[in-house]
């Protein structure tokens, strides 16, 4: 492989540059990978994306789960002044949850 700038476009490109012996000298094939290793490249980028994205969510799952799980459970408790702190904290996670 050989990472070069293409004197048309400036741009980098990338080409595969094989050499056969032949009974009339040496064949020489260049390919241009450039579009290939780019297609890699850009998957490369989707996967990890993929996997940062689910390592984030799973957590963040959980945490909604608990919360959903906390909120059913506080409404069983009678009303005292420490479950007004714990509907505040809630309410700062959940801007949906109801203060009622």
């Amino acid at each position: 492989m050989m990472n070069t700038v293409s004197r048309k476009t400036r741009k980098p490109s990338i080409f595969k540059i094989s050499t056969y012996p032949s009974t009339q000298g040496i064949i020489i094939i260049v390919e241009d990978k450039t579009e290939e290793e780019q297609t890699k490249r850009l998957s490369a980028i989707g996967q990890t994306a993929g996997m940062v994205g689910h390592d984030i969510r799973n957590p963040l799952q959980a945490m909604i789960s608990d919360l959903y799980l906390l909120k059913e459970e506080l409404g069983t408790y009678p009303e005292i002044i420490a479950k007004e702190g714990v509907k505040e904290s809630i309410a700062s996670i959940d801007p949906e949850y109801c203060l009622c």
